[in-house]
Order: structure tokens, then sequence, then C-alpha cells
């Protein structure tokens, strides 16, 4: 579906098997994302209480980009049905900002 069938988008139409597909791989991200923040913020409180502080300087520049790649990618998917950017609203967004579709599992038509 293009951009031009936008209006066309029924976000309560089950997803087809494509879609059910791709919006899988946006929730991957999205754990993904907050796997490597959750564990790079223990991580780093564990480098400065055992590494000078110069390692732990370097510990929290790799996870800072880290972080930052995996969220960028997380940024750049597309919603599987109308090719919006899904994830307008950061990690706290539950459906796609365009057209609806949701990101919770719904059975697969």
């Amino acid at each position: 579906m293009t951009r031009s069938h936008l209006f066309d988008a029924d976000p309560t139409r089950p997803a087809t098997d494509a879609e059910a597909l791709l919006v899988e791989d946006i929730r991957r991200r999205r754990r993904l994302v907050w796997q490597i923040m959750l564990s790079g913020i223990a991580l780093l409180a564990v480098a400065a209480m055992m590494l000078p502080e110069r390692a732990t300087t370097l510990v929290a520049i790799a996870l800072f980009l880290a972080f930052a790649s995996v969220k960028f990618l997380h940024d750049l998917s597309q919603c599987p049905r109308c090719a919006g950017r899904f994830n307008r609203w950061g990690l706290w967004s539950s459906s796609c900002g365009e057209c609806g579709l949701p990101l919770r599992k719904h059975p697969i038509s």
C-alpha cells in the first residue's frame, strides 16, 4: 500500500501475513533498544565501581554508541500497512502514528 492510500488503511483490519512479520520485526527492534538501555545502565554502574575512571568513560561511550545506533534503526521502522514512520512517538507508541496499525500481537488472517 502506498502513502496515497493512507485513508484506506483500517487499523481494525487484521494484519496480513506479511504485515504481521514486519510488525514482529518492529517489536524485536524495540525490545533490543530496551535491552541495551537497561543492561547498559547496569553495566555502567558495575564499571564505575570496579574500573578506573578512564575505562568507565570508554565503557560509557561504547554503550552510548550502541544505544544510539540501535535507536536510530528503530526510529527508521516503516509501517508495513501505510509505509509511514511507525515510531512517530518513540518507544511509547503502541500503534502506527499514520494509520493506527497496532503493535500488539493480533491474529494473522
